[in-house]
């Protein structure tokens, strides 16, 4: 499932001249795109925009390569509120794709997940998207499912959940 993807220049958001975000008491600043309410990025790493989600690097990379996804319209505070299987797995296919077109490695292994409440940083939901190595230590244990209920979610298991749900 390929989705028809957005010309980068209507996924523009306004930016302050110190680098975040304008002050619009409209909209916040963020031009109508509610993922630019809680995410600041930096000039070019915008990957990916479609009508339902975008893709950029991540300005804190803990792999080789980390791109986050994130809902483009959408407000989800976490993965604990996603219902969704259609938009997780768009968010998934993204995301890897992204990665593997980052490393330019079609075959690339990458790893796609969540952090839940309270391991996140972030009240808006964002898929990490990754490949190894990670960039510090810290990777293996902050990106690595412990148990069922507790820090990092695993996205593929997540979605096998959601359809087996759904049906």
């Amino acid at each position: 499932m390929h989705q028809q993807q957005t010309p980068q220049s209507e996924c523009a958001v306004p930016q302050a001249e110190a680098g975040g975000l304008a002050a619009d008491p409209e909209d916040g600043g963020t031009g109508g795109e509610t993922w630019a309410r809680f995410f600041h990025r930096a000039e070019g790493s915008l990957l990916h925009c479609d009508a339902k989600v975008v893709a950029f690097a991540d300005r804190k990379p803990r792999a080789r390569a980390h791109v986050l996804v994130v809902p483009r319209h959408d407000h989800i505070v976490g993965v604990e509120h996603l219902t969704d299987p259609v938009l997780l797995r768009l968010m998934v296919e993204v995301g890897v794709r992204c990665v593997r077109e980052t490393l330019g490695d079609e075959g690339l292994e990458v790893m796609v997940g969540f952090h839940r409440w309270p391991f996140r940083s972030v009240e808006h939901l964002h898929l990490h998207a990754m490949a190894r190595p990670f960039t510090s230590c810290t990777g293996v244990f902050k990106y690595r499912p412990w148990l069922p209920f507790f820090g990092y979610v695993d996205a593929r298991a997540l979605l096998a959940r959601l359809e087996r749900k759904a049906r």
